[in-house]
């Protein structure tokens, strides 16, 4: 879907791969937007990188409401 459907400047991370090692893709003093399908996803990552100490937000209904 990423191909079909994104924002432009967006980067594709798997949600295992950012979890796994946040500092390799993020740095705690920037801001992101993390968005999945839906926005379930990405909420729940979201709130576990929060509590890793990075400032994350999930866009509310994800690239569907979006391309909308």
């Amino acid at each position: 879907k990423y191909l079909k459907y994104h924002i432009i400047g967006s980067r594709n991370i798997d949600y295992i791969k950012l979890l796994g090692n946040p500092s390799l893709y993020l740095n705690k003093n920037d801001k992101y937007l993390l968005v999945c399908d839906k926005g379930i996803q990405s909420m729940d990552v979201s709130k576990i990188l929060n509590r890793k100490g990075y400032h994350t937000e999930s866009l509310d209904g994800g690239i569907e409401k979006y391309k909308k």
